[in-house]
């Protein structure tokens, strides 16, 4: 009987978190939280919206690591797993890595920072390169178990 399973993404605040990634002079500028700026609006607006888009179209991918995980039959069979990577103004992914993990499974991390490796996000056209964090929830359905 096959395993099914399903991976929840569990987003943060407005559905993702993010920051860019810049260099800061030596007299940086007060930016206001209160007052966003017409760039921090469209970065948000693509965040929300391309990045989330590209997440979920991409989810089958990842669960393939997932049930190679619970293949051994493990003790602890749902977590959460936060994945943070750049994406570069043409889209490709940068340096994604693991940041926090409920399995602790290198094999596991592994499969998944290589499916991040190989997405492509649409560019964002702007100059700098976009920080994403983004967290997933994976629970193995149990036969006769509706998904969440």
């Amino acid at each position: 009987m096959m395993v099914m399973m399903s991976v929840v993404i569990a987003l943060l605040a407005a559905n993702l978190m993010k920051e860019n990634v810049v260099q800061v002079p030596a007299a940086a500028p007060d930016v206001s939280a209160d007052k966003p700026t017409d760039d921090k609006k469209k970065e948000d607006a693509y965040l929300a919206n391309q990045v989330k888009n590209t997440m979920v179209k991409n989810t089958s991918k990842i669960q393939p690591c997932f049930l190679k995980y619970l293949e051994p039959k493990p003790d602890k069979k749902e977590g959460l797993i936060s994945v943070d990577w750049q994406i570069e103004p043409n889209g490709q992914v940068k340096s994604p890595e693991v940041v926090f993990r409920a399995f602790q499974n290198k094999k596991f991390e592994i499969c998944l920072v290589d499916i991040f490796s190989n997405l492509t996000f649409p560019p964002h056209g702007e100059k700098l390169s976009n920080y994403v964090v983004h967290k997933f929830f994976f629970k193995e359905d149990k036969p006769g178990q509706a998904s969440e």
